[in-house]
């Protein structure tokens, strides 16, 4: 996130880590015209922030996603 900012990670505070388990491998964030393994899948819900906007980001543990439509744009 501070890359895409183009700010320092100093500026960027976690607001919420929330444990999710979504109902596929698309992490609630399904991508049109793609396949997602229908399987429980475990992980986070981040929420950052930097000065007064927030971004939401998804993550398995082992992917970080950015929701479709949400692309580096304040929640």
């Amino acid at each position: 996130m501070a890359r895409r900012l183009k700010v320092n990670q100093r500026e960027i505070t976690l607001q919420k880590l929330t444990p999710m388990t979504w109902p596929d491998a698309s992490l609630g964030c399904p991508e049109p015209d793609r396949m997602y393994a229908q399987v429980l899948t475990p992980g986070y819900a981040v929420l950052l922030a930097c000065g007064p906007d927030e971004y939401e980001y998804r993550t398995d543990g082992g992917r970080i996603l950015i929701c479709v439509g949400r692309k580096d744009a304040p929640v």
